[in-house]
């Protein structure tokens, strides 16, 4: 799962975060909204839903996660 925030809402309430789950490739296809500052982060593998009671499954042993701030330029 690939979460992507854009720059220069660090303190507000609403970041407007977008949300993306990657292919059987792991390719993510994503529409910027505007040129900017973007943090990024990828975590493997995503986390299953809740269960009914509340409670999460058990996670995997091994859980794998990528942060980073990239620029989108404009056109």
């Amino acid at each position: 799962m690939v979460s992507i925030i854009a720059g220069g809402v660090r303190y507000r309430g609403i970041l407007g975060e977008i949300t993306a789950v990657s292919d059987k490739n792991g390719v993510i296809e994503v529409t910027w909204l505007n040129a900017g500052m973007y943090y990024l982060k990828i975590t493997y593998p995503q986390a299953d839903e809740m269960l009914v009671d509340g409670k999460r499954p058990a996670m995997p042993t091994k859980r794998y996660n990528y942060a980073l701030t990239a620029e989108v330029l404009a056109q």
